[in-house]
């Protein structure tokens, strides 16, 4: 199995999520005119992994979880809601607040009945952050 690399950027000066794009010492990347070429843009990679809606999660995406306790997935009573930010530190992606790899994440997500979704990026939804 091959790990697909794919970046998209945002764009500094346009404001803009640029997608699917190449980079080198600048970022590459379609428009309807053709093709443009920015070199003031923060640059995110794809992680490899799916948020349960099947949406590619790219560093900088902020992540909802909520956490069941109980088989009854109606009582709320025993639901926690936290938040992962994605990050890249040390060649790995990690949750921004707690310094957690992902995959480790990722991991107790899957056992522990936990549902995730991107709820938006740390550029178009600043918002978002605490």
């Amino acid at each position: 199995m091959s790990k697909i690399i794919k970046f998209r950027a945002w764009d500094l000066n346009l404001k803009r999520m640029l997608q699917d794009v190449q980079t080198g010492t600048a970022v590459i990347y379609a428009t309807d005119g053709g093709i443009s070429i920015s070199t003031d843009c923060a640059l995110m990679q794809f992680t490899g992994f799916y948020d349960r809606n099947g949406v590619e999660i790219f560093e900088g995406d902020i992540l909802n979880t909520k956490t069941t306790f109980e088989n009854n997935m109606a009582d709320r009573r025993f639901q926690k809601r936290t938040e992962i930010i994605v990050g890249y530190k040390d060649g790995c992606f990690i949750d921004i607040n707690t310094d957690c790899i992902l995959i480790n994440k990722i991991k107790s997500i899957e056992t522990n009945n936990i549902d995730f979704e991107i709820m938006g990026n740390i550029y178009q939804n600043p918002e978002l952050l605490k």
